[in-house]
C-alpha cells in the first residue's frame, strides 16, 4: 500500500513579497517616534535597497565569467599576468620598433621635403633632441629598482608594461619626464607634418579648385593627399591620436603630482564603498581629505627628491 506523500515542507527562504514588507515596516513603526526615527529606517532601507543592487551588479560578471570555457579562463589569465601583471619586454621592443619607424619615415620623407621648403633647421633638428632626452628617462625609468616588483615597492604608483617596471618612489621622477617628452616628440612630429602637407597644398593650388566650378571640399583635398602621401597621412593620424592620449595621461599624472596621490590611491578612493555614501551624513562625504599633500613645493620635492623624506622616516 503506497504511503500518501508528505506536505511539503514550507520554504525557509522568505518571498519577495514578505521581504518588501519587512523592509517597510520598520520605516513605518519608527515613524511614530518621530521624524529622526523615520529618517534613519529609510536610510537603512535605502542602503539594503542599494546593497541588493550592488550584489545583482557583481553577480552579472561573475555568471558570465562562470559561463565562459576554462581553457579561455586560463589562457586569458595567463595572458593578462605575463603581459600586463608581470616583467616582460613584449612593449619594450614594440615601443622601440614604433620609435624606429616614425623616425625612419621622417627622416627619409619628411626631412629632405622639408628642407626643399627652407623651414628652419632648429624646428627640424627639435625631434632627434625630445628623442633623446626622452630615451634616456625611458632607460632610466626601466633600470631603476623601485623594490620587488609587485609586491614590495615604496609608494607604490602602478605597474607600467611599457617601461617594463614598477613605478614607485625611486624612479617615478623619471617616468614623469619620460611621459612629457613622448608627448611634445609626437605633437613636434605632427606640427611639422602637418606644416608639410599644408604647404604641399598651398603650392599645388589645392585650394583654389582651378578645375572646377565650384571650391574644393576638405574631403576632396584629404583624399588627395592620402592618394599621394599614404604613409604620410598614416603618420600624422598616428602621431595625432598618440599626442591626445599621452598628453591626457600626462595631465593626469600631473594632477596626482601636484595633489600628492597616487595612482593606486586614486583608483581605491573611486571605488568606494556605495552603502557607506548612504549611511553617512552628509558632512563626513561630501570633502575628500589628502592626509599626504603639502604644500606645491612640498608636493613636488617629495617626488623629485624621495631620498630626502625617506632618510627623515629613518630618523
Amino acid at each position: 500500500m503506497a504511503t500518501p506523500p508528505s506536505p511539503r515542507a514550507p520554504s525557509a527562504r522568505p518571498s519577495r513579497r514578505r521581504r518588501r514588507r519587512k523592509c517597510r515596516a520598520p520605516a513605518f513603526k519608527n515613524a511614530r517616534h518621530g521624524l529622526p526615527g523615520a529618517l534613519r529606517a529609510l536610510r537603512a532601507c535605502a542602503a539594503a535597497a542599494a546593497g541588493g543592487a550592488a550584489a545583482g551588479a557583481v553577480a552579472g560578471p561573475e555568471i558570465s565569467y562562470a559561463a565562459t570555457a576554462p581553457w579561455l579562463q586560463r589562457i586569458s589569465q595567463n595572458a593578462v599576468q605575463r603581459f600586463c601583471r608581470s616583467r616582460n619586454l613584449t612593449f619594450v621592443i614594440l615601443q622601440l620598433a614604433l620609435e624606429v619607424a616614425v623616425f625612419a619615415e621622417y627622416s627619409w620623407e619628411i626631412f629632405g621635403a622639408c628642407l626643399e621648403l627652407e623651414f628652419r633647421w632648429f624646428y627640424l633638428l627639435l625631434p632627434y633632441g625630445l628623442l633623446a632626452v626622452n630615451t634616456g628617462f625611458f632607460f632610466l625609468s626601466c633600470i631603476t629598482d623601485p623594490g620587488v616588483c609587485n609586491r614590495c615597492v615604496h609608494r607604490f604608483d602602478h605597474h607600467c608594461v611599457w617601461v617594463n617596471n614598477c613605478i614607485g618612489a625611486l624612479n617615478i621622477r623619471y617616468f614623469l619626464p619620460y611621459l612629457g617628452t613622448l608627448t611634445l616628440m609626437a605633437a613636434c612630429l605632427a606640427l611639422l607634418i602637418a606644416a608639410f602637407l599644408l604647404q604641399v597644398v598651398l603650392l599645388s593650388g589645392l585650394m583654389l579648385g582651378s578645375y572646377q566650378e565650384w571650391a574644393t571640399e576638405i574631403n576632396s583635398i584629404v583624399q588627395h593627399l592620402f592618394l599621394t602621401f599614404p604613409r604620410i597621412v598614416l603618420l600624422l593620424g598616428f602621431l595625432l591620436l598618440l599626442s591626445v592620449l599621452v598628453g591626457s595621461y600626462t595631465c593626469f599624472m600631473s594632477y596626482l603630482l601636484l595633489t600628492n596621490q597616487t595612482t593606486n590611491e586614486w583608483f581605491k578612493r573611486r571605488a568606494g564603498c556605495p552603502e557607506c555614501w548612504l549611511l553617512l551624513p552628509h558632512q563626513q562625504h561630501s570633502t575628500f581629505q589628502n592626509e599626504y599633500s603639502k604644500d606645491f613645493l612640498g608636493n613636488i620635492r617629495e617626488v623629485f627628491r624621495p631620498n630626502i623624506y625617506l632618510k627623515k622616516k629613518e630618523m
